[in-house]
């Protein structure tokens, strides 16, 4: 099964050839890329232009409550099943660490630090 939380880490750098050949050596096969993104957040980070593009559009990001968890199950299904459990354990958090995109539904998703091993991590 592919992704959260079914991993050991998340991924093996393809540029560690004696990671990968320690692993295939025990019968295991690369089966998928994964892209890791870094962002520098040694900026600001004003978003007033955004949320009001956003805004114009209809659309508002914000933190997710309990009351989106079936719009988020639908989206999930639809695109990523495999986040599904993830989702749950944020929700169940005081304050949720996810934030949803609505407009009549659910459009997007984001979460941080979902799992006590995961702080920090988006």
């Amino acid at each position: 099964m592919e992704g959260a939380p079914v991993y050991l880490s998340p991924g093996v750098d393809a540029r560690d050839a004696g990671t990968l050949a320690f692993a295939a050596a025990r019968g295991y096969a690369p089966f998928a890329d994964a892209v890791n993104l870094a962002a520098d957040l040694d900026q600001p980070l004003d978003t007033a232009d955004d949320d009001a593009r956003l805004a114009a559009a209809g659309i508002t990001v914000r933190r997710a409550r309990e009351a989106d968890r079936a719009g988020l199950a639908d989206l999930l299904e639809a695109h990523w099943p495999a986040w599904q459990a993830e989702v749950d354990r944020a929700l169940a958090q005081d304050p949720p660490p996810l934030h949803v995109a609505v407009r009549e539904g659910v459009l997007g998703f984001a979460a941080h630090s979902v799992t006590p091993l995961a702080r920090g991590r988006f």
